[in-house]
């Protein structure tokens, strides 16, 4: 339930497919960090093993094991008094042994004793080495992973602008398409009828003439109009003829309906008594009910849903 609560809020949709996007990417460039960490685990062990401890080298960041190794590495990373880190590894006699000798290692020295080829002093390389890990790792690295998210980042999020202007609708029209469908749709219609001149029962809504629907359809954009393209022409033009045939018959229906509504209404009115008809007369006369077929017959909602069902019937539901 959370997952499909997250498709209904699009920027937390956006961030989820960005992660699931980038996940080979990032595999692959973990492999990458756990080889380096590897290669500076393995260096930093056979330099720093045997290094005395210091102010912060000890038990929790060492190199005496290679996994003791990259945990230390890890605490570099994550700037963990990295620094401190950096001064234990160079120390340097006299703060430290450079020998281990049988004097040094043992209070009585007996036969068998021997001295031995290292001590527990640091190494000059230790700021070389860890400078360069740390801007590796750092300013390398770590742009990496930055580099990867924001790429696949940038991709879901044309994707995402490109789905709602996708020309076939595979997943409907976005509201930037119906605005778009309904400027189109008044900007060829007539001047709308003055207020003060209106009918009874005539809507101010902007109606489309059968005539002017041929042209409307030419200036649609894909996938309802879309003219522009050769190879769909045959199929719009036949489109255009269904469509009008349709919006024709429609409309004759319509007209049926009215004259059987004004027949009905004057029935009504003809079944009054004769004094309640005189009293009347001169206040109702004029607001008698009249024929009244549409002058425009198609409005936006019938065209559009004409045009669907001709056009892409796959958004038609069964």
């Amino acid at each position: 339930r959370i997952f499909n609560l997250v498709n209904f809020i699009r920027p937390m949709k956006i961030i989820l497919e960005t992660l699931v996007l980038s996940l080979p990417q990032l595999l692959n460039i973990m492999v990458l960090v756990m080889i380096v960490y590897t290669m500076f685990s393995i260096a930093a062990v056979n330099l720093f093993a045997t290094t005395k401890y210091g102010t912060r080298l000890g038990p929790t960041g060492n190199f005496n094991t290679w996994t003791a190794g990259m945990m230390t590495a890890y605490q570099l990373i994550a700037q963990d008094e990295w620094q401190m880190i950096l001064e234990d590894l160079r120390v340097q006699h006299p703060e430290c042994s450079e020998k281990f000798t049988a004097n040094l290692r043992y209070a009585e020295v007996w036969e068998g004793a021997v001295d031995l080829s290292f001590g527990d002093c640091g190494s000059s390389l230790a700021l070389p080495l860890l400078i360069t890990f740390k801007i590796l790792c750092e300013a390398v690295l770590l742009n990496l992973f930055i580099a990867a998210i924001l790429d696949n980042f940038s991709y879901i999020t044309d994707s995402s602008d490109e789905s709602e202007q996708e020309v076939d609708w595979r997943k409907g029209a976005s509201k930037a398409q119906v605005d778009l469908l309904a400027a189109i749709f008044i900007s060829c219609c007539p001047k709308p009828p003055d207020p003060w001149n209106i009918r009874e029962g005539e809507s101010l809504d902007p109606r489309l003439p059968l005539s002017r629907v041929a042209d409307l359809i030419r200036r649609l954009p894909a996938p309802l109009g879309d003219s522009d393209r050769p190879e769909t022409r045959p199929k719009l033009k036949a489109a255009t003829l269904l469509v009008r045939a349709e919006l024709n018959l429609i409309y004759i229906l319509d007209v049926e309906e009215a004259e059987r509504d004004y027949q009905r209404k004057r029935v009504k009115y003809q079944k009054r008594t004769i004094r309640g008809w005189l009293r009347r007369a001169a206040n109702r006369f004029r607001d008698f009910p009249s024929h009244n077929s549409p002058r425009t017959p198609v409005t936006f909602a019938r065209l559009m849903a004409t045009l669907v069902y001709w056009r892409v019937p796959h958004m038609v539901p069964d």
